[in-house]
């Protein structure tokens, strides 16, 4: 779409979509924040409680590959594991999505448009880089138009 039709106006529309595609994502991330908090926690608690069981076991009775010891080291990994996977797909994910709508805007031919064009073009490779909370000192959405402040 981009490759043929390249004007200002879809750009613009294409910039507000992320920019209401990032305001929706935030409050479902917000909606979300209390059950993934809660499993953070409770994981942190796990892991914390297997390790002091491991350590406790170990400094009482010596190092023995018991069933406990091992057990609580198991879950220690596994609980750690499973809270760095946690973590770190959601964050690979923005990224990912990112880093492909960047390299498509950065492989347009911005000598070859209109200066409205580009500007947008600009304005979205900005939306992109810059957190959000920056984005709104600078710029808003009302209504499907954009205000510069």
């Amino acid at each position: 779409d981009v490759k043929t039709h390249l004007t200002g106006y879809i750009i613009n529309h294409y910039r507000l979509l992320w920019l209401k595609l990032s305001d929706i994502l935030q409050k479902l991330g917000n909606a979300y924040a209390r059950t993934y908090s809660t499993y953070s926690l409770f994981m942190l608690t796990n892991i914390t409680i297997a390790v002091y069981g491991f350590t406790s076991e170990i400094v009482d009775h010596g190092f023995r590959f018991t069933f406990k010891e091992m057990g609580l080291l198991v879950d220690t990994c596994y609980c750690g594991t499973l809270l760095y996977v946690f973590c770190d797909c959601s964050h690979q994910a923005s990224i990912n999505i990112a880093n492909k709508i960047e390299d498509t805007l950065m492989h347009l031919e911005l000598s070859k448009v209109d200066p409205t064009t580009a500007k947008e073009v600009n304005q979205y490779e900005y939306n992109i880089e810059v957190p959000k909370y920056l984005c709104d000192k600078n710029e808003g959405v009302k209504n499907g138009t954009t205000t510069i402040r």
